[in-house]
């Protein structure tokens, strides 16, 4: 059930087309190798109606699987899913510290931004995973986000390109969430310098799988906002 995507609804509706565009074919093409008798017609039916079972099976198994995770679980699975899809600025999700064993203490996640050098060891918080688990999505950029992931130095990132960037984003991230009316909360108050989008979803259980594909989308919105002002190297 994994190879599914929880945050991409189309596909489970084109798995099932698919699968029973397959077994009728099949069951017609049969039908027409025996002859149209009425044996062979009565067996047929009895093969869509057993077709039909299965098909009902397989999306009540999805159903299901889907129902088993958490809101964290598929938020943090959509983000895995975004950072395959952009490897050259984001890395994650993972902890901070190489090797960090989480029974041993209250470690932070994040998915972070770096360079497109792969053995960089250079990284920036770009969303924090442990507020997703109340539905809390926080999108950050700071001084240090131009310096490690867009190619601005460190030193030399002067506050007015900082400012220009963070609005930028923020433009990005709002017009993501316009889908998502009625489902969110922007908040007002000051995170932290370095958020420059706080947003509290409604999470429950109608919304679970929305909120995967929302935390997808808006994190991907400034994901690919960033990359627009990566300078070459």
């Amino acid at each position: 059930m994994k190879l599914i995507s929880h945050y991409n609804e189309d596909l489970e509706k084109i798995l099932t087309a698919v699968f029973g565009f397959v077994g009728i074919a099949a069951i017609f093409i049969n039908l027409d190798i025996k002859g149209y008798g009425n044996e062979n017609w009565l067996d047929a039916i009895k093969d869509i109606a057993g077709l039909i079972v299965v098909l009902a099976v397989f999306l009540a198994a999805i159903r299901i699987s889907q129902k088993s995770e958490t809101h964290y679980e598929m938020a943090r699975n959509a983000l895995q899913q975004l950072q395959a899809k952009h490897p050259q600025i984001l890395m994650g999700p993972r902890y901070n510290r190489e090797g960090y064993d989480p029974e041993k203490g209250k470690g932070l996640e994040y998915l972070f931004v770096t360079n497109d050098n792969k053995k960089s060891t250079m990284r920036t918080k770009l969303v924090p995973m442990q507020p997703l688990e109340d539905g809390d999505l926080y999108i950050c950029i700071s001084k240090q986000t131009l310096a490690d992931a867009l190619n601005y130095g460190k030193g030399t990132v002067e506050i007015q390109d900082l400012t220009t960037i963070k609005e930028a984003v923020k433009k990005a991230v709002s017009y993501a969430l316009a889908k998502y009316k009625g489902h969110y909360d922007i908040s007002t108050e000051s995170v932290s310098d370095d958020v420059v989008m706080a947003v509290s979803f409604k999470i429950n259980n109608k919304f679970k799988r929305k909120y995967a594909k929302a935390i997808y989308d808006c994190t991907e919105a400034a994901t690919i906002k960033l990359l627009e002002f990566r300078k070459p190297k």
